[in-house]
């Protein structure tokens, strides 16, 4: 979870952040924890992706959608 938190270091927060997640949310409540605030604000609800991604991701996986700064 440590890798995805610092992966927002990229992250161009002028743009939404979806926190984002297949079948449970639990993982993902616990990578919001580890976030930073600044992160936080930028952070939409969260996204149940399963009828798009789940085939793709699997079950029980979860992470953040954002726009990487240049």
């Amino acid at each position: 979870m440590i890798m995805l938190v610092n992966k927002l270091q990229k992250c161009d927060t002028n743009y939404q952040i979806i926190p984002s997640y297949t079948y449970n949310s639990n993982n993902l409540k616990t990578l919001i924890q580890m976030t930073d605030d600044k992160y936080k604000k930028a952070m939409i609800e969260y996204d149940n992706i399963d009828p798009t991604i789940a085939c793709h991701w699997g079950s029980n996986a979860f992470g953040y959608i954002f726009v990487e700064k240049k």
